[in-house]
């Protein structure tokens, strides 16, 4: 017996034309993504911004600094690496505003050059990002003719690798969004509790002095080979990520209560601090004036303060970090079972805690 099996037509013509539809390169990318996974980085679905404060709306310990360190953005560092600059806060004119940042943009003006000049950011647990692509996109434009070198550095249980160079940009004098991609070095080891990449937006190996200045905002950081649109987070949540590492509290004149203790002993006070976000881990403390911190009480009046610290004592330390016990020292004996509230005298007085990385 003879079986026959007869197949519909296919027109040759109509299936190599579907060669030809332009699907781009985002399209392309789709297509060719082995994972849900990558699909998902492909079309920027989910968290996708590594970075905190991206686009500088969180500026905690003040709008400017010309000093090394954390000093004005949160979560954004500076070294100066002999150099003179200052790095501070600007705003867009209302309607003009070409990025996609919500107001802010950081300034980096450099008054005297020099080689490793920069400012960067450290992205935490960054063994994740070992071995994998990553693309860092950002808005930027210069005052100046200065090459801008992207770099960064690992650590891994205190262990450092140096100096990467990513790319080299020239920054144009209007502002647009530029983007790189680059492989993170893989790298072996044991984890430790500072477990950081710190990507580095500088001046590089360049030796000139000659000034410059670059503004940049909206700057973002993710996993894949194509950049996409920057992603904007509440002013409230991008705060939230950002006290996990840092917080300040400002006294408002002599009307502000930083805390209430009840628990004392001698000359010593203890007072809690809640943290509406769990610290990394217990803080350390600074503050700019002692002498203007004090005790209010009903039975001795003021006390100022002669010392405080982050306690120690292990009935004081909360494993989770969301609430930090102050230890405050007064020169008199203070009244146990009384009230104390812990206050300041001027507007500019405050308390850091940090625990950056």
């Amino acid at each position: 017996m003879t079986v026959r099996i007869r197949k519909s037509d296919v027109d040759l013509r109509d299936k190599v034309s579907e060669l030809d539809r332009p699907i781009g390169i985002g399209g392309q990318s789709v297509l060719s993504s082995e994972t849900i996974q990558d699909a998902q980085n492909v079309l920027g679905i989910g968290r996708r911004n590594l970075f905190i404060n991206g686009g500088f709306d969180i500026w905690q310990r003040g709008t400017s600094q010309t000093g090394n360190g954390y000093g004005s953005a949160d979560r954004w560092s500076s070294d100066g690496s002999g150099a003179t600059f200052t790095f501070s806060r600007q705003e867009f004119a209302l309607g003009d505003n070409p990025t996609p940042a919500n107001r802010y943009y950081a300034r980096y003006a450099v008054t005297t050059g020099n080689d490793r000049a920069r400012f960067y950011q450290r992205v935490e647990n960054g063994y994740n990002l070992y071995g994998r692509t990553v693309t860092l996109s950002f808005w930027a434009r210069q005052t100046g003719n200065r090459y801008m070198e992207i770099d960064y550095i690992s650590s891994l249980n205190g262990s450092l690798q140096y100096n990467y160079k990513a790319a080299v940009i020239n920054i144009g004098t209007d502002w647009q969004r530029y983007s790189v991609s680059f492989t993170i070095r893989d790298r072996t080891g044991s984890r430790g509790s500072d477990d950081w990449i710190e990507f580095r937006f500088g001046q590089g190996g360049e030796t000139s002095t000659v000034g410059y200045t670059w503004d940049i905002t909206a700057v973002q950081l993710e996993l894949g080979e194509a950049a996409t649109p920057f992603e904007y987070r509440s002013i409230g949540e991008e705060l939230s990520l950002c006290l996990r590492y840092y917080k300040r509290i400002w006294s408002i004149g002599g009307a502000s209560r930083v805390g209430v203790s009840g628990n004392v002993s001698g000359t010593n006070a203890y007072v809690t601090i809640p943290h509406s976000t769990p610290m990394r881990e217990t803080p350390s403390i600074n503050y700019n004036n002692l002498g203007t911190l004090f005790f209010e009480t009903y039975t001795a009046g003021q006390q100022v303060l002669t010392g405080l610290s982050v306690n120690t004592r292990s009935e004081f330390v909360d494993g989770e970090n969301d609430n930090i016990t102050l230890l405050c020292t007064v020169a008199n004996t203070l009244t146990n079972g009384g009230n104390l509230l812990l206050r300041g005298t001027n507007d500019v007085d405050w308390i850091d805690f940090s625990c950056e990385l």
